[in-house]
C-alpha cells in the first residue's frame, strides 16, 4: 500500500521583504510538533531560508539544486529539530564551476517536471506528512513550479500599494507560466491534479485598520480579478506588526517556540488548522492548537490586528492626549470663574464650580484621562514583561552567556517591568480601599441615616 500523498504548502510573495520566510519556518515548526515535516528552500537566488539554519546543515549537505541535476543522487535532507527536516537551495558542495548558475538553470523549460520528479521520489524515501516550501520573493519559473504542485499556495504581501502591484504581477506571471504536463509523458494531465488555491496573508500590518474595513478594502480588489487561478477571494489571515519578533528574527529561526504568545504565533496557528487536511485528535498533540478547538477563539484571533506593543503604544497616546485635555479645560474654567468676578477671584471660582453641568463634564474628562492612564499604565506592564520574557528565552535557547551590555539590557528591562507593575498593583490596591470605604460610608448612611462623623 503506498503512504499517504503528503500535503504540499508553498509560500511566495510578489517582492522580497515581506517576512514570508519567517512565517514558512515557523509554520513548519508547528507542524513538526504532530506531523513529519520538511522545509524545502526553493529560493535559488536569496537562500533566506538557507541563510538561517546554516549553522545547523552538516557539511556534506547538498541542497535541492544539486538534487535536481543529479536524479540519480541519494537524497538526504538535515534534521534541524524534532521531525522537521530541512533541505537548503544549494550549499558550498554544490558550487561546481561547470554547472553553471543556479539563475541560468531555472530558465529551463523542465523545471516542473523535475521538481515533480524531485517531491516524488523525496516521498518515496521518507514518508513525510507535510512539505513546505519557501519560494523566492518575486517573478521566479521555480516559484510557477511549486505553485503547480502545490495544494495551497501562500501569498505573503503587505498592505501597501507596491506590495499588492507586485502581487497582481506574480498571479499574471503565474498564469502565463504554469503549464500542464506533456501528454505521453511521466506525468500526464490524467495523473496530476489540478493546484490547489491561492491564500493571501497580509504580513506587517499597521496598528491603523479595522478588521471589518481592511477585509471590504481587499474583498473589493480580489473581486476584479478575472484570471483562470484558484483565487481565495477573502484573505486568510492579517499578521499584525511585532517589531520585537521581526528584529531578532536573524537571531533564532523559531522564534514562536520564544513567543508562543505573541500574536504572530496565534495567526499561525490559526492557519495551520485552516489549511492542513487533518482531524482534531491529530492537532491536540501540540498544546496552542488544543486551545484553538472553540470556534469564538479562532474568530477572536482572526480578527485581532494590532500587536500588544501597538496596543501598549495607542493608550499610551490616548492617555497623554486625555491629559492634555483636562488640563486645558481646568484652564479655562479658571480662566472663566475669574472673569466672572474679577474683584474676587476665588468666590468667583467657587460660584462657578457650583454649576452642575461644568463640574459633570470635568468630572467625565477626569475620569477618562484615569481609565486611559491606568489602561496605558497596564499595557506597558505587560509590554515589558513580553519583550523580558522573549529576550531571556532567546539567550537560553542560544546557550551563549551574555556580557555586560546583555546583563544590562534585561536588568532594565526587569527594572522597568517591576515599576510598571508596582504602579498598576498599587492603582488596584487605591482602588480597592476607596471601593471599601464608600461601601461602609453608604451602609452606615443607609442604617443610621446619616453620615458617620
Amino acid at each position: 500500500m503506498p503512504p499517504p500523498k503528503p500535503a504540499i504548502l508553498s509560500f511566495v510573495s510578489g517582492k522580497g521583504g515581506v517576512g514570508k520566510t519567517l512565517l514558512s519556518s515557523n509554520f513548519a515548526w508547528v507542524c513538526s510538533h504532530f506531523a513529519r515535516t520538511i522545509i524545502i528552500d526553493l529560493d535559488f537566488q536569496n537562500q533566506g531560508c538557507t541563510g538561517l539554519f546554516l549553522s545547523l546543515l552538516p557539511h556534506e549537505t547538498h541542497g535541492v539544486l544539486h538534487y535536481l541535476r543529479s536524479p540519480d543522487a541519494e537524497v538526504k535532507p538535515a534534521e534541524i529539530a524534532k521531525q522537521l527536516w530541512f533541505l537548503p537551495a544549494s550549499s558550498v558542495n554544490d558550487l561546481a564551476p561547470t554547472t553553471g548558475s543556479a539563475v541560468d538553470f531555472l530558465h529551463d523549460v523542465r523545471i516542473l517536471e523535475l521538481l515533480r520528479a524531485f517531491l516524488t521520489r523525496l516521498c518515496a524515501l521518507e514518508c513525510y506528512d507535510v512539505i513546505v516550501l519557501d519560494c523566492h520573493g518575486g517573478l521566479d519559473y521555480s516559484s510557477v513550479a511549486a505553485y503547480s504542485l502545490s495544494d495551497h499556495t501562500i501569498l505573503v504581501g503587505e498592505a501597501n500599494t507596491v506590495a499588492f502591484n507586485g502581487t497582481l504581477e506574480l498571479l499574471s506571471f503565474y498564469n502565463l507560466n504554469s503549464r500542464r504536463p506533456e501528454p505521453g509523458s511521466e506525468a500526464d494531465e490524467s495523473s496530476v491534479a489540478p493546484p490547489g488555491p491561492i491564500h493571501f496573508v497580509i504580513n506587517r500590518l499597521a496598528p491603523k485598520f479595522t478588521y471589518d474595513d481592511i477585509q471590504r478594502v481587499y474583498d473589493g480588489l480580489l473581486a476584479g480579478y478575472q484570471g483562470p487561478l484558484n483565487l481565495d477571494r477573502h484573505v486568510l489571515s492579517f499578521v499584525p506588526d511585532e517589531s520585537f519578533v521581526a528584529e531578532s528574527f536573524g537571531d533564532y529561526a523559531f522564534l514562536i517556540q520564544l513567543a508562543p504568545w505573541s500574536v504572530t504565533a496565534k495567526k499561525i496557528y490559526l492557519l495551520v488548522l485552516t489549511l492542513l487536511p487533518f482531524d482534531s485528535a491529530r492537532f491536540a498533540v501540540f498544546k496552542p492548537l488544543r486551545s484553538l478547538k472553540n470556534p469564538k477563539a479562532r474568530r477572536k484571533i482572526q480578527r485581532r490586528l494590532i500587536s500588544s506593543e501597538g496596543a501598549s503604544v495607542k493608550m499610551v497616546m490616548y492617555a497623554y492626549g486625555w491629559s492634555t485635555v483636562l488640563v486645558f479645560l481646568l484652564v479655562i474654567a479658571e480662566l472663566v470663574g475669574i472673569a466672572i468676578a474679577p474683584s474676587d477671584p476665588s468666590k468667583a471660582i467657587d460660584e462657578f464650580l457650583r454649576n452642575s453641568l461644568i463640574v459633570t463634564f470635568l468630572v467625565v474628562a477626569g475620569s477618562l484621562c484615569f481609565v486611559y492612564i491606568v489602561r496605558a499604565q497596564i499595557g506597558v506592564m505587560r509590554y515589558y514583561r513580553e519583550v523580558l520574557k522573549f529576550r531571556k528565552a532567546l539567550v537560553r535557547v542560544k546557550a551563549v552567556r551574555g556580557g555586560p551590555w546583555q546583563f544590562f539590557s534585561l536588568m532594565r528591562l526587569r527594572v522597568m517591568w517591576f515599576c510598571c507593575a508596582m504602579v498598576v498593583y498599587g492603582i488596584y490596591a487605591l482602588g480597592a480601599f476607596y471601593l471599601l470605604l464608600g461601601m461602609y460610608f453608604g451602609t452606615y448612611y443607609l442604617f443610621a441615616g446619616k453620615w458617620p462623623s
